[in-house]
């Protein structure tokens, strides 16, 4: 095997110091191994799919195949807290990417689509989504949104949210400052959310 796909479609090199620094990580984080094994035994399970990749994959091969080799060499080998540990790592890093995507798209709408055709561009009715001033803070509220979704919220909280469980009114503002989604709830139900109430 020679050539590696990355993700974005660059082909590269393929590097057996790459893989097998990516397993040490793995094994650090779980603590599976002795330290003193980790670089022996990274290696080993690096050059173990080379021939697995070498005999099933043309060249050059994608670098989902590559990880799906080293996820079932883990196995195998009888390492199945790493094993587990390097998959949640993948879907971790695998949501990010779609999320960064996703922001990506939602400047691409920001950007071409008109006011009338953008749910996004007409969510806060105080800003004229059509002006330059109006995109450029479209820009920070839609980027803030993802910064707090995918670092400030728990991972509880955030599954419920991106599964539509609950809704978090003014996320963009999440760390800035009290918003109306954290009025205190017994004087809300009281006097109401006007003047008067909160």
């Amino acid at each position: 095997m020679n050539k590696i796909v990355k993700r974005d479609g660059v082909i590269a090199a393929f590097n057996l110091e790459k893989i097998a620094q990516a397993i040490s990580k793995a094994f650090v984080a779980t603590g599976e191994i002795n330290i003193t094994e980790l670089n022996d035994v990274s290696m080993e399970v690096a050059q173990s799919i080379t021939a697995v990749l070498d005999e099933s994959y043309s060249d050059p091969v994608d670098i989902e195949d590559i990880q799906n080799e080293v996820e079932s060499a883990l196995m195998k080998m009888g390492y199945p807290v790493t094993a587990k540990a390097y998959i949640v790592y993948r879907a971790k890093r695998e949501s990010a990417r779609n999320k960064k995507s996703k922001l990506m798209q939602t400047y691409h709408e920001i950007v071409n689509a008109d006011t009338e055709d953008s749910d996004t561009k007409r969510e806060n009715a105080n800003i004229d989504g059509n002006t330059a001033m109006g995109s450029m803070l479209k820009f920070g509220s839609e980027g803030s949104k993802v910064y707090y979704g995918d670092f400030m919220l728990k991972d509880d909280v955030k599954e419920a949210f991106h599964d539509g469980y609950i809704h978090i009114h003014d996320l963009d503002f999440y760390s800035l400052t009290l918003t109306c989604c954290q009025i205190d709830i017994e004087k809300l139900f009281n006097g109401g959310g006007g003047p008067g109430g909160a």
